[in-house]
């Protein structure tokens, strides 16, 4: 059973009735999402148990419906069950963990918590959101004229949080603080 850095175990499997190339491909989709989801969840809910909770129960629904999952685009279905997954634990509150969520669409955010906390390149954010690179850039385009409208007055409540680099992902910076 492997571990990741985060400690959590990927060994999760579809029903032993799927052919074993359903199962090595939910298996491969599992490795490679799984430290990336856990994340995303930890920023966006700001607590580790909950981050983990939210992941595991989208790789289990994913696993109970991999077949089905495969037939369409499955990092779209798996993005999308994850977000909604985490917005149920997380919400817009006084100290919220990942404010932008309560200024800007759910896919804005997002997108800008991906490329600018977690550091990834527009191709990987694409693909982990199971949407092609020029949706990621319009939404980037559409979050920062959203976020340069914010009054001065009220833009560096909402703001500092793109750029503290306190986060899993950040080419290191600060991972100390994060679970492992």
């Amino acid at each position: 059973m492997k571990r990741t850095r985060h400690g959590s175990e990927l060994a999760a499997e579809p029903e032993p009735g799927l052919p074993a190339r359903f199962r090595l491909e939910y298996c491969a989709f599992r490795q490679l999402h799984h430290e990336t989801y856990t994340d995303y969840a930890l920023i966006r809910t700001g607590n580790w148990v909950r981050a983990v909770h939210c992941v595991e129960d989208v790789f289990e629904q994913l696993c109970d419906t991999w077949q089905s999952v495969l037939q369409g685009a499955p990092a779209a279905q798996a993005w999308e069950m994850l977000s909604e997954r985490v917005r149920c634990h997380s919400g817009c509150s006084a100290g919220h963990a990942w404010p932008l969520h309560c200024l800007l669409e759910d896919r804005q955010a997002d997108v800008v918590l991906l490329r600018r906390r977690l550091r990834l390149s527009v191709d990987e954010t694409a693909a982990l959101m199971g949407v092609p690179d020029y949706t990621v850039r319009s939404l980037l385009r559409s979050a920062d004229r959203a976020l340069r409208a914010l009054p001065s007055c009220v833009a560096p409540l909402f703001t500092d949080a793109l750029f503290t680099h306190d986060a899993p992902g950040a080419h290191g910076a600060g991972t100390a603080h994060w679970p492992r």
